[in-house]
This record gives structure tokens, sequence and C-alpha cells, in this order.
């Protein structure tokens, strides 16, 4: 997924990186802390994401590093490209 502005994109890849690690959006709701269906919403809301809350974004990547024991960093999932 691809956020465009004028001076740039920023390419959103969670949906690559569970792919390449055999998870999925659902595996990763049901490990985060609180409740499931309040993360999968939120989830599957970030298919396409305008704004990124660094709560969330932090939390995703801690819950990551659990799933799979791998370092996982905010440049796994997110790249900037200025469109040249």
């Amino acid at each position: 997924m691809c956020y465009t502005s004028r001076v740039g994109r920023i390419h959103w890849h969670l949906e690559e990186w569970l792919d390449a690690h055999n998870l999925t959006r659902y595996q990763l709701a049901q490990a985060m802390p609180g409740n499931t269906h309040s993360w999968l919403t939120t989830l599957y809301r970030m298919g396409d994401p305008k704004r990124l809350d660094l709560t969330t974004l932090a939390t995703i990547l801690h819950t990551l590093r659990e799933l799979t024991q791998e370092p996982v960093n905010v440049a796994d999932l997110l790249t900037y490209d200025d469109g040249d």
C-alpha cells in the first residue's frame, strides 16, 4: 500500500511482511494486548493508511517481535521515496 503526497510516497509493507512470515492480520490481532476485535478492525482499516498512530505502530512492532522472536523495525514496515 502506498500513501502519496506532493513531497513523496510512503509505502506500508505490513501485509507483505506478514505474508513473508506466514502470519495473518487475524493472528497479529489475537497476539496484541487487549481486545482482539478492536485490533482486527484497526488492522483492516490500516490496509491503506493515511495516518499512523505511533502507539499503534509501536504495539504492532512489539507484537511482531514477540510472534517471530526476530528484530522488527519501522523500516521493515514503512519506506519512503521522493518519487524521482
